[in-house]
């Protein structure tokens, strides 16, 4: 619920100039970050970062993957 009070939230903002990212974890099928992406779209929002889907809790390869998503996200802001 908090998640889609906040998609319904972006919606109605419809924020210009804004970079989005999804990321998320799953333990079936792997389809929660493209739900996210597919209902925020024609939010306003641009999408330039890597979705990050890691399956169960993060092992090493998923937090180092998060890490630079992260780092990736700083980048982008900072420029």
């Amino acid at each position: 619920p908090s998640v889609a009070d906040i998609i319904t939230y972006l919606k109605g903002l419809r924020p210009r100039n804004r970079y989005a990212g999804v990321f998320g974890s799953y333990g079936w099928a792997p389809a929660g970050t493209k739900a996210v992406k597919d209902a925020l779209a024609g939010s306003g929002l641009e999408f330039v970062f890597e979705d990050i889907d890691i399956r169960f809790n993060p092992l090493d390869d998923g937090r180092k993957r998060c890490y630079e998503f992260g780092k990736d996200v700083a980048k982008k802001v900072m420029s």
